[in-house]
Order: structure tokens, then sequence, then C-alpha cells
């Protein structure tokens, strides 16, 4: 391949995986070093030359689309620059150099694989693809699957649970497309400037494109693929199995969309900061945007595009073929998405973090949302947009114009080898839940309307999620664990054990079955999710008493974590039995704090009783005073004993106690005993052992003396 300068050259091989986007659907990357940096929906190389001149690509990058994502990591620990396999270990993918530098820099996976692959469940198909799964399309023409191998040069066509075809193909072959029209499948190979077509599992067809093809669209209106060259700045236009022209259009082609309503292709040129528009086999007219043109996204309400210029911090708006207005947003414009309902676009600002609310040509509001907005999503159900804030791992939801609430998704941690931030969204239609996954950890977040409802655990590190719309039910792909967990409502009710390092996963409606791409070990698992399905559940409901209205507790079970202000909290779960934890509540007692639940057939109800905490008291240091005086008196003679006693104890209260005995001339005795003053505390006053033992003594005494006055009286 022959690039026109020596950035383009010295980059293009990381842009093998970001021009994806044109072929599996929106990118998104993220950035990490003291903060992460995510983008989508695509990502040109002049944004990576500003990545790199800023010094802002250390030392972590994720990359992650529809159907494929990736962890890798960046440093500069080697010199040779060929292409070598990902291994399980974390090993070298491939190298790229820096423009101005000419620096090696490794691509590599930010983390290694810690355990290996476990015993394979029995509703597990496992099929041994090429050297590295890339990119799935499905023919529903046949019901095969066809996955690109960008390292053995091949396409494995996949039947049910079986590949029925390795098809050699040309160089590096990263993007697929499927022409309804005839049939034919369209492989770009990027290392040969080659689009093989495939007719079930025959390659019948090398054509020769421009360089370095990526991007790729299909015209339904005349038939013909469209293929974006980003190295000689064309596009190929492809009939059946003929290109019948190359287009020169701007530098570097990236983003391609089709216009339905004048039936034009619209294509993103990140080096020229144009939109070449292309109807049938001719450029009609080059349409000059704002700095570094990234996203394009259509409005079927009044049939404008829409293209996100990062470099500008600007959002071009076409009608048909010129741009009607460029309107100022915030800094780094990345995400963008359609409201149907009001008719409005959205578009995320990484920088400033604002979202800005487009109508027709005008900015209408600029919404404040939390750090780092980046990638959105349309919740139909609801209306509500929900925007991932990835700095400050929040979701931020937006009505209209207006954000309504900030959930939480729960902490992040960042360390040097591992980054904890919300990165993906998907929608379930069913029960009108969103799933937020957060990279790095091992939950996932459900959010209903305006409230995090659960946090279910699931396998480490969740890198893809799916729906599958025949059982309802939520695939997600953990890459560290080597599982995919199987999500029912709130609950996971299947662990499925995969092989090494599943990443990419994709539905197939045909047969119902669900396809994982396993990264580390060449493979893809089949998943027939129809054995799955139908599961029971039944509700396990935790019912509260003695806390005031209002008062928020938690409930922990089977790993999914629950919150409420009422006074229930309730669980769907399958038959088996589960551990429980209830946290505890400040000021309170709880009863029971743990224990373990069996679901058997039916539903289950365990009542959670909050007893408040006794204050406690602090004791304080008094006196006690005991005085005791005897005096004694005869006719003949006269004599007084005197006994005083003090001690001093640790009490609460204060006594004072003063005997006197007197024996009058007339034998008659009187006792007096004083007044006993308690002061208010309700604790009786404390008594040491040494005063014990010095009232046995006088006691005694006491005996002592009243013999004496009884010898005397005989």
């Amino acid at each position: 391949m022959d690039f026109k300068n020596p950035f383009k050259k010295s980059s293009s091989i990381l842009l093998i995986l970001l021009f994806v986007v044109s072929l599996v659907g929106p990118i998104s990357i993220a950035f990490a070093n003291n903060q992460t940096r995510y983008f989508k929906p695509s990502l040109n190389e002049t944004l990576i030359k500003k990545m790199l001149d800023n010094n802002m690509m250390e030392p972590s990058i994720f990359i992650s689309t529809n159907n494929l994502s990736y962890l890798f990591s960046i440093s500069q620990e080697i010199e040779n620059k060929h292409v070598k396999r990902l291994d399980s270990s974390g090993g070298v993918m491939q190298t790229f150099s820096s423009s101005s530098q000419g620096e090696n820099k490794l691509i590599k996976y930010l983390q290694p694989q810690d355990s290996k692959m476990a015993q394979l469940s029995p509703l597990v198909f496992v099929i041994n693809v090429g050297g590295g799964p890339f990119g799935i399309a499905y023919d529903p023409a046949n019901g095969y699957m066809y996955v690109t191998d960008f390292y053995t040069n091949r396409v494995s066509i996949i039947s049910n649970n079986l590949v029925i075809a390795n098809v050699n193909v040309s160089s590096w072959p990263i993007g697929i497309a499927y022409d309804p029209a005839n049939g034919y499948m369209y492989v770009t190979n990027y290392g040969s400037d080659t689009v093989s077509v495939i007719y079930n599992n025959l390659v019948i067809a090398n054509i020769t494109v421009g360089n370095a093809p990526n991007g790729i669209a299909y015209d339904p209106e005349n038939g013909y693929m469209y293929v974006a060259n980003y190295g000689s700045d064309t596009v190929s236009v492809i009939s059946n199995t003929s290109v019948i022209k190359n287009i020169t259009v701007g530098n570097w082609p990236v983003g391609i969309a089709y216009d339905p309503a004048n039936g034009y292709m619209y294509v993103a040129n990140s080096g020229s900061n144009t939109v070449s528009v292309i109807s049938n086999t001719s450029v009609i007219k080059n349409i000059t945007v704002g700095g570094g043109p990234i996203g394009i996204a259509y409005d079927p309400e009044n049939g404008y595009m829409y293209v996100t210029n990062v470099g500008s911090d600007t959002v071009s708006v076409i009608s048909n073929k010129f741009v009607i207005e460029n309107i100022n947003v915030g800094n780094w414009p990345v995400g963008i998405a359609y409201d149907p309902e009001n008719g409005y676009m959205y578009v995320t600002n990484f920088v400033s973090n604002t979202v800005s609310v487009i109508s027709n040509t005008s900015v209408i509001k600029n919404i404040t949302v939390g750090n780092g907005p980046a990638n959105i999503a349309y919740d139909p159900a609801n209306g509500y947009m929900y925007v991932i804030d990835i700095n400050s791992n929040k979701v931020s939801v937006i009505s209209n114009t207006s954000v309504i609430a900030n959930i939480t998704l729960g902490p992040q941690i960042q360390t040097t080898n591992k980054i904890i931030a919300p990165v993906g969204i998907a929608y379930d239609p069913e029960n009108g839940y969103m799933y937020v996954i957060r990279l790095g950890s091992s939950n996932i977040s459900v959010i209903s309307n305006t409230s995090v409802i659960a946090n279910i655990n699931v396998g480490i590190t969740s890198i893809s999620i799916a729906y599958d719309p025949e059982n309802g039910y939520m695939y997600v792909t953990n890459f560290v664990s080597n599982t995919v967990s199987v999500i029912s409502n709130t609950s996971v009710i299947e662990i499925v054990n995969v092989e090494d390092e599943p990443i990419g996963i994709a539905y197939d409606p045909e047969n119902g079955y669900m396809y994982v791409a396993n990264s580390g070990s060449d493979t893809v698992t089949i998943l027939p999710t129809g054995i799955l399905s139908p599961v029971v559940a039944y509700s396990v409901t935790f019912t509260e008493s003695g806390l005031p209205s209002g008062t928020l507790w938690t409930v922990i079970l089977n790993g999914i974590t629950k919150s409420s202000t009422s006074n229930t909290i309730t669980f769907d779960e399958p038959n088996g039995t589960y551990s429980y934890t209830i946290s505890p509540v400040k000021g309170y007692n709880v009863t029971p704090s743990s224990g373990k639940i069996t679901v058997n057939g039916t539903g289950a109800d365990i009542h959670v009783s909050f007893i408040q905490a006794p204050t406690t008291t602090t004791p304080t240091t008094t006196t006690t005073a005991l005085t005791t005086t005897i005096t004694s008196t005869t006719p003949t003679s006269s004599s007084t004993t005197s006994i005083s006693m003090t001690t001093t104890s640790t009490t609460s209260s204060t006594t004072s106690m003063t005997t006197t005995s007197t024996t009058p001339t007339s034998s008659s005795t009187t006792n007096s005993v004083s007044t006993t003053t308690v002061s208010s505390s309700p604790l009786a006053p404390k008594i040491s052992n040494n005063s014990i033992d010095f009232i046995i003594i006088v006691a005694v005494v006491l005996i002592i003396v009243a013999g004496v006055i009884l010898l005397r009286r005989r």
C-alpha cells in the first residue's frame, strides 16, 4: 500500500480497528491516564493525531463496536513492526508509529487473561474459526453466519453449530456486508486493496478497489455497494462482481451513510473537512463542513444530515447538497442520537460536559450533565435520552431539554491496571429497562426510568451485551472469566462457560442462536438459546418493620443488590437455594441479618425486623458518704462509741447516711437514721468490693456492742 504522507502510513494499522465503525456500527473508544476519554460514533485519523500530539494515548485504550469490543494498553516497549496475534497473556497485536518522532508503540491487552477455560456447559457448541474473528454478518437467504478472520485471511461460514467452510480471501479482511438483491457477501480486504465476493461458500470474485478499503454501505435503490478507500481517497462503486466506477472524494474518507429520502450517499472525509455527496456513480457535491468530521446521522423528519465535527466543535447540517447551517455546540462533540418523539437531535460534548439539543438548525438548549458525556441512547418506552458520563460514573437521564435524574452506577475505580467506568448501554423493549455495562467491574446496572433498581453481579470484566427478542433475555460476555451471563429482568438465570476471552456477541433471528466470538482461543461459541427458555421465576419478597417511613434499606440476594424506601423488596428467582444479606441501617439492629432461602416451585417471604439500638449512658464518678455514730450512756458511767465511715464508689447517684445510737440513763435506746438522698438517675448506686467488706466489719462491731449493752443490763 502506498500512503501519501508518513502519518497516514504510520497510524494506518491502528485505524484498522477504528474503521470497523463503517462495517458493524458505531465505534466507542476510551483512553485512560488520569481521565478516561471516550468517543462515539466514530473516530478518524485527525483525532488520533490530536491525541498523540497531546500525549493522551497513555497508557490504555478501549475500543468497542456493536459486535466487537477490545481492551488495549499502549507502551513503548518494542522495536519491530510486524503483526503478531494477540495471545491469552496479553501478547502483541500490532505496532504503530507517531508521525513526528517515529516512536514504536505497542498495543496489547490491558488486562491479561486471569483464568483458563472451565469445563464447557452441555448447552454450548464451540466452533474453531480463524486466527482473529473480527467482522460478522448474517445471510438471511441461506441462514449462514459469516465471520472474517483478520489474522488468517479467511472467512469462516457457520451453519447452525458447524463450520461448513473456511473460505480463503485476501489479506486483512475486516469489513463485511450483505447484498439482499443478489445474495452475495462482500468482504473488504484492507491489506490487499480488494473486495472478495462470496456466494454461499465460494469466492466467486476478487475485485480490485482503491487503497485500504474499509467502510462499506449498500444502496437499496440502485443495488450498488459503496466502498470507502481510506488510502486512495476514493469510493469504489460495485455492481454484482465488478467495479463500475472509482469516485474521487475528499481526503481520508471514513464515515458513510445513506439518505433514503433523496437516494444519496454521504461520505465524511476527515482529512479534508468535507462531505462528499454521491448520486449513483458521481460526486455531485463536495460540501465543506467543520474540522474533523467523524459522525453522521440522518433526521427522517426534516430529511437533514447532521455531521459532528470534533475539530471545530460544530455540527454541520446538510440539506441535499448544501450546508444550511454550522451549529456551534460544546467542546468535542462525539455522540449523536435522534429523538423521534420530539424531533430533536442530541449531541454529547465530551470536554464541556454538556448535551446540545438541536431543533432543525438551532441549539435550543445546552444541558449540563456529568463528567465526560459520551455514549447516548434513546428509550422509546418513556421517551428519555440516557447519556453515559464515563468520568463521573453516572448516567444522566434527559426528558426533552432537562436532566430529570443523575443515576450513580456504583463506585468508580481507576488504577494503572484497571478502569471501572460505564461504557455500554442496551435497551430491553420487553420490560423497558436500560442495562449499563461498567468496564472493569463485574456487575450490570439496571435502570428503570430514573432509578437504578438493581446491580447484577456477572462475570469478571463484562464487555458486550446483546438482547434476544425470542426469550427476552440479555446476554453479557465476561472477558476475564470466560463466561456469558444470561439475565432475565434483574436476575442472572444462567452462567454459561465459553472459551478464552469472549468479546463480541450477535443474535441470529433465523435459528435463535447467540454467537460469541472468543478472541483468546480463535473460536466462536454458539449458544442455543431456546434450551434456556422458558425458565420459571418466583417472587422472593423481603418485608421490613421497625424503620421510619421513607428510610432506605438494602437487600443482597444471590449477588443482586436492591434498595428501597418502601417496606418491601422483591426479587424474581428460579428454583434453587440462595444466600441473602440485609445491609445494616445506622441506629438499628436487624434480625435476621443474613441467611439462606430455598425456592422450590413457589415464592418465598422473609420478614425483616429493625429494632432501635439502645442508647449508651456514660458513667460518672460520685461520692457515697456513710457516717455511723453510736453513743451509749448508763446511770453510773457514760461512754461514747463513735464510728465514722466514708466510702467512695463509681455510681450514678449520691447517698449520705448517718446513724446515731444513744443509751440514756433510763436505759432506753434511740436510733436515728438520716434521710437518704438519691439523684434522678434510675440506676441504683454501685458499691465496690472493699466497701462491702467494710460494711460487714461495721455490722460485726455493732453486734458486739449490742451484746455488751445487754450484759450490762443484766
